[in-house]
């Protein structure tokens, strides 16, 4: 354990990380050698999980057909549909021009990034020279490749879209009382362009976001999980797709919305997280100042640990993929989230339905990663 004078709120951080269950103590962990029913375990477990998510239900709204988009052998719609709140959100629907229906299904979840003007864009390229804030993010995170084509490429059908408050599914700065704005910032925001406007101003509202959501009795995560439940559904729905035969994958955020939407879902066969695995543990101590709201679900830290939330899909077949130098985990903490999970496989006798690998660099989804998740796929599905 590191010194308290080493802890992101010192001796705060140090009474919140010893009041956690300790290793393999988590009640409702299935590595908890008390619990041997799988199936009894994953419907207890995941009650506690939506009890504690409290994630709205929306239902699945009517698709609208913005646009058709023909590009490098792909063709891509883009659709649009309205939820209970904010801008309706946008996504892409792609697969290959020439492809034998039904294909296989894949939901492409976006990353965060410190980067809420982009959302589903992060993911895809629609046209030979994007624009250059769209490439210069895609180089950086991607190694310059738009991840949704190229599993498309390989015969798939995939699914992009945004989540609040990303994209278009923006929170509207106009809509926000200026003296709110100002508060904000500390400044008068009288920045001209609206999407350098909302890029510096998504940053201070997230506090507002959260303290606003948790009030009303729901949560972040769960507002998220919410709406990539109505893009699952709509990705199952489609005529082109074989419902037997959907997994999902995303990196950073895209990996913690994988963790969240994977479990006690029957559509989601495989998964691929990268770039979010670790404990409880490692945000109390180490990392909470480097994450968004978004992942914090009260009280369930004290019932299972963080890494138990997805193997709640177990024992189907999931990837982690993690980074050795991401500044954003403790390398040690992703280690014992690696170690449960393992545990946690072998016990279902399932341990080849679990494949957890370590890339060499920092926080970011390489070629070579991404080519590792678009075999995952293939594999499974």
């Amino acid at each position: 354990m590191n010194n308290s004078n080493q802890f992101i709120l010192g001796e705060l951080s140090r009474f919140l990380s010893d009041s956690l269950p300790k290793e393999g103590h988590y009640p409702y962990s299935f590595q908890n050698k008390e619990l041997t029913d799988i199936n009894q375990w994953r419907e207890k477990a995941y009650s506690l999980f939506e009890e504690c998510i409290a994630a709205p239900h929306f239902k699945v709204p009517k698709v609208e057909l913005v646009e058709l988009i023909e590009f490098d052998g792909l063709h891509i719609e883009k659709l649009r549909w309205a939820l209970p709140f904010g801008p309706a959100t946008e996504a892409y629907f792609i697969r290959p021009i020439k492809h034998t229906s039904p294909l296989r299904g894949v939901l492409g979840l976006h990353d965060h990034g410190l980067n809420k003007v982009l959302g589903k864009s992060k993911l895809v390229k629609i046209e030979g020279n994007p624009p250059l804030h769209i490439r210069n993010y895609q180089d950086e995170m991607y190694n310059s490749h738009a991840w949704a084509n190229e599993i498309a490429k390989r015969g798939f059908a995939v699914l992009v879209h945004d989540v609040f408050p990303f994209e278009s599914r923006r929170v509207q700065v106009k809509d926000i009382p200026p003296h709110v704005v100002n508060h904000l910032m500390e400044r008068s925001c009288e920045v001209k362009d609206e999407d350098y406007k909302y890029h510096e101003l998504a940053h201070y509202m997230e506090s507002l976001i959260a303290k606003s959501i948790f009030t009303a009795g729901f949560t972040w995560p769960g507002i998220t999980l919410a709406e990539d439940r109505v893009a699952l559904q709509i990705l199952a729905n489609r005529k082109e797709v074989d419902k037997e035969r959907i997994g999902c994958c995303g990196i950073s955020l895209g990996g913690l919305r994988t963790a969240y939407l994977s479990p006690h879902n029957d559509l989601i066969k495989c998964a691929v997280s990268a770039g979010f695995m670790t404990s409880w543990n490692d945000f109390i101590e180490n990392k909470a100042h480097c994450h968004t709201w978004m992942y914090t679900i009260p009280t369930i830290s004290t019932h299972m640990d963080f890494s138990d939330i997805i193997s709640m899909m177990a024992p189907k077949p999931l990837l982690v993929l993690s980074c050795k130098d991401d500044e954003l985990f403790t390398l040690s903490e992703v280690n014992k989230a690696e170690e449960n999970l393992k545990a946690i496989y072998k016990k279902m006798n399932k341990s080849d339905h679990l494949s957890y690998i370590y890339e060499a660099g920092g926080h970011r989804l390489t070629k070579d990663m991404q080519q590792v998740a678009q075999l995952w796929l293939e594999k499974w599905l």
